[in-house]
């Protein structure tokens, strides 16, 4: 039988909370600072805002109810950080389709997190085929060409959100021609600017958008992937 598992943040030398639930099952989770609440999944967690909150699990999915009337609930995928859901107070049943997520207690993107193992998602086996013509569209000219300068100027831009920093300083581009420099890439960092002009103009981006906006586009599009 398909189960998820809902964990109470991790604190060292403490063993975190549990909760398990099978397909049509719910939980209560809250944060609890007199340790009486009526909750399933008590959270203890300092400066956090009173949260409380329902896990349903279904079949391939899970869906979360925000049950405070003031605070919005953010569900952030784990594989993904750019990938999240924000649940406005007092929403019910919201499908979360995250294997793996993380429901934020704070601001802070280090603060305590109350954690949800999902069911593994499900893939088709076989998907149809566009036609012979499609094909040949797609393929005449890439989004972003990965051979190109520009892509490797992006990839540097990004590396650290990409690993999931959320709050990471963007390099200047200084600090990218340096790197790109000693790893075979000779640029100066004017050259790094018009790049990064460039691609913001080829997305379609507005004139004079700021980096933090482009690197959130290109990360939620998918066109750069995590580094291993």
């Amino acid at each position: 039988m398909k189960k998820i598992i809902i964990q109470g943040p991790t604190y060292p030398g403490v063993q975190p909370s549990q909760v398990t639930l099978t397909s049509g099952q719910s939980a209560t989770i809250g944060v609890c600072q007199c340790s009486q609440c009526p909750f399933d999944l008590r959270v203890l967690a300092a400066g956090a805002p009173p949260l409380s909150w329902r896990i349903t699990a279904g079949e391939s999915f899970w869906l979360l109810s925000n049950l405070s009337d003031r605070h919005p609930v953010t569900v952030q995928n784990m594989d993904d950080w750019y990938q999240y859901v924000i649940v406005d107070p007092g929403r019910l049943d919201v499908p979360v389709p995250f294997e793996l997520a993380h429901i934020d207690l704070t601001a802070s993107s280090s603060g305590p997190k109350v954690s949800v193992f999902g069911h593994e998602p499900r893939y088709i086996r076989a998907s149809p085929r566009p036609c012979s013509v499609c094909q040949q569209v797609a393929a005449r000219r890439p989004l972003l060409d990965q051979r190109s300068t520009y892509f490797a100027v992006l990839g540097e831009l990004c590396v650290e959100r990409l690993r999931g920093e959320m709050d990471a300083v963007l390099p200047t581009s200084a600090e990218m021609a340096r790197r790109l420099s000693s790893r075979g890439h000779p640029i100066s960092a004017g050259a790094v600017d018009a790049h990064i002009k460039y691609v913001a103009e080829k997305l379609g981006l507005p004139k004079g958008v700021d980096r933090a906006t482009l690197v959130a586009v290109i990360i939620r599009s998918g066109l750069l992937h995590q580094p291993a």
